[in-house]
């Protein structure tokens, strides 16, 4: 059954009363296929068939993506911008002197600058929806500005504990509230940062910066936070104010949750490196066993749902698995001209697989 056997009827009409439908050329010959299907079937007539297929427009550059992409290079840019900045002893210096003020008065600053671009964005949101890309990016600007607040707060209510995690949970807290509010889904994923960095830093703190916390090193810890976002993101589908957060869940969920067993097919369970030098490779195999499982099963709902986030990175991590597991084997005992040779060949079948993929 093709994915518009179901809503054919809102799909045609939505041919029929546009002018055009951009589509790309992939898009466009699967919507012809469809079309003539539906005419095979006697479910349209020549008429509107051919009327269909004249309202479609085939884009030969997808500027969607561009847009995409470049703001977020453009964000990118910023962040290497003012870290480069605070690299600088001389610039920060001379900022530091220009704004020589209390923290007070920063965090005042910082908080007012947040709120007003937020404000400004939702507004422009509101007006002008169809600049999802651009009004996204600028939510991220005052989300990278709010950074500012609670450092400056931090500065203010420092103990000299050292317990600055608990900035980072109060970042989660104010990012969330703030996505819920004004409906963004770039300040959710801020919030999800934020909780990541909260247990990492927090289970840090308690541990007394320690290798392991509750006998779990760092990758172990975010196996459990990337099952529960994972989990959770399904949950938030279900619930129609929150569908929004939905995607943005998933996807941090599972960058959490395969990162951390990528990193433990590597690492395994250990805390410092000493120990883990100590160990052959495959007494970490059981750990790459259950990547590959892990990484099978999201593959398996991907395709069953067409849910393009488990699809996408069952299929990252069984070949992100098996090209670690081919590094950690072969490095030391194949000759470097076999070695680059037999990654060569694998990496050009997958590209003919691939290509025949997109082809057909």
């Amino acid at each position: 059954m093709t994915p518009f056997a179901l809503p054919r009827v809102d799909f045609g009409q939505y041919l029929l009363n546009h002018k055009r439908m951009k589509l790309n050329k992939k898009q466009a010959a699967f919507v012809l296929k469809i079309i003539q299907e539906w005419k095979s079937s006697d479910v349209l007539d020549d008429t509107t068939a051919r009327r269909m297929q004249e309202s479609l427009e085939i884009i030969s550059f997808d500027w969607k993506k561009l847009a995409q992409y470049s703001f977020w290079i453009a964000l990118s840019c910023l962040v290497a911008a003012v870290i480069s900045f605070f690299a600088d002893d001389v610039l920060r210096k001379f900022i530091e002197q220009l704004f020589n003020t209390s923290h007070l008065v920063k965090f005042i600053l910082f908080t007012f600058s947040a709120t007003l671009l937020y404000r400004i964005t939702f507004l422009r949101s509101q007006k002008r929806p169809q600049f999802f890309y651009s009004n996204e990016a600028l939510f991220a600007v005052a989300s990278f500005i709010a950074i500012g607040s609670f450092y400056q707060l931090g500065m203010m209510i420092d103990s000299g504990k050292g317990h600055f995690s608990l900035l980072l949970l109060l970042a989660f807290l104010t990012y969330g509230l703030v996505a819920f509010l004004l409906e963004t889904q770039i300040v959710w994923i801020c919030s999800l940062i934020s909780l990541g960095a909260w247990l990492g830093f927090e289970t840090g703190y308690m541990s007394k910066w320690e290798p392991y916390f509750l006998g779990m090193n760092y990758p172990m810890r975010f196996v459990f936070l990337g099952l529960a976002l994972t989990l959770g993101a399904f949950l938030l589908k279900e619930v129609r104010r929150c569908q929004q957060f939905y995607a943005p869940t998933l996807f941090m969920g599972l960058l959490y949750l395969f990162g951390a067993l990528w990193a433990l097919s590597i690492f395994g369970n250990y805390g410092d490196l000493h120990s883990w030098h100590q160990v052959k490779q495959w007494e970490l195999l059981h750990w790459s066993i259950l990547l590959a499982l892990v990484s099978a099963l999201s593959l398996f709902h991907g395709l069953k749902k067409e849910n393009i986030f488990t699809k996408n990175f069952g299929i990252v991590f069984i070949l992100l698995n098996l090209y670690t597991r081919f590094f950690e084997y072969f490095w030391n005992t194949w000759h470097k001209a076999f070695f680059f040779s037999a990654l060569s060949l694998s990496f050009w079948l997958l590209g003919r697989k691939a290509e025949k993929i997109f082809i057909n």
